[in-house]
């Protein structure tokens, strides 16, 4: 799992849920671009595959720039049937990795 402490590896300057989301959507990406799940069956057009975590800059019709975010988080499958939890508790790790000195900074 990629443990993440808030207090001691968030930059001060995440003081909005937007910052918050774009930090560790790069961080995230920065750590595991590259890997692929078998999103679909494939094709012969098409493998089936996916990255697991995608993030990528567009200008939009209406000229603003946008980071879009793409993430597929595997869940564990109680999250059906234990209403005990918040959904976000059944996340599922996408591998085991350090938080990289360079994310923990303004």
């Amino acid at each position: 799992m990629t443990l993440f402490n808030p207090s001691t590896e968030s930059p001060a300057a995440n003081d909005t849920a937007e910052k918050v989301l774009a930090h560790i959507a790069l961080l995230l990406h920065n750590l595991y671009k590259g890997i692929e799940y078998q999103e679909a069956r494939g094709t012969q057009l098409d493998s089936g595959l996916a990255p697991l975590i995608d993030v990528s800059f567009i200008q939009a019709a209406d000229g603003t720039n946008r980071m879009l975010i793409r993430a597929a988080l595997e869940v564990d499958p109680t999250y059906v049937t234990d209403q005990s939890a918040k959904l976000w508790n059944f996340a599922e790790p996408f591998g085991n990795v350090v938080v990289p000195a360079a994310y923990k900074v303004d």
